[in-house]
């Protein structure tokens, strides 16, 4: 485990906050801290989970229910800079004119898996995939991995994101944003 651990952590590393990954992404300011956000391809889902050991029929499903977005975050400040605090149970998404409602975490995702009967080794990759839901990020941190909106394929959804920056709340609306609809031809 320590062994995977630390490839995803080279791996992690080496990636710009901008990977270049196909499609429109969204990107949010605040210096000196910085996040992406960008819808991923329902194929591209359903390859990653299939190729952590997800059954065809639960790595479909995923793809389809989670609206899985690669977000990455980055503290570019200098060695004096506060630290930047991002605690995803504050983060909101609504569909049209629908109520705020909140994100759907890996650890809520954790039971659903367990009713599909995910295999352990294939959760324990879900759980390192997916951004953590509270992460502090220091000058020079970067950090990326997936969040799941918990919408339909197409949906087009607002998300309200928040951090802190020492004690300072920050905060932003992202407006028509939109799931994958499509699979890639």
């Amino acid at each position: 485990m320590m062994q995977y651990m630390s490839i995803l952590v080279l791996i992690f590393a080496t990636l710009p906050l901008s990977s270049g990954w196909s499609g429109e992404g969204t990107l949010v300011r605040d210096e000196p801290f910085s996040i992406e956000l960008k819808a991923l391809s329902l194929d591209s889902v359903d390859a990653f989970f299939l190729a952590r050991g997800f059954a065809a029929p639960a790595a479909e499903l995923i793809a389809k229910r989670g609206c899985i977005h690669k977000f990455a975050a980055a503290h570019d400040g200098d060695a004096e800079s506060k630290a930047v605090a991002v605690d995803l149970t504050t983060w909101r998404v609504r569909s049209g004119d629908g109520p705020w409602k909140q994100l759907a975490f890996k650890e809520t995702w954790a039971q659903f898996l367990d009713e599909l009967n995910v295999p352990k080794p294939a959760q324990i990759a879900f759980r390192w995939a997916v951004f953590p839901t509270q992460q502090t990020f220091h000058p020079g941190d970067r950090l990326w991995g997936m969040v799941p909106m918990d919408f339909m394929p197409g949906t087009v959804f607002d998300l309200q994101a928040v951090w802190f920056v020492g004690e300072k709340r920050s905060e932003t609306i992202l407006t028509n944003l939109q799931c994958a609809s499509s699979r890639i031809d």
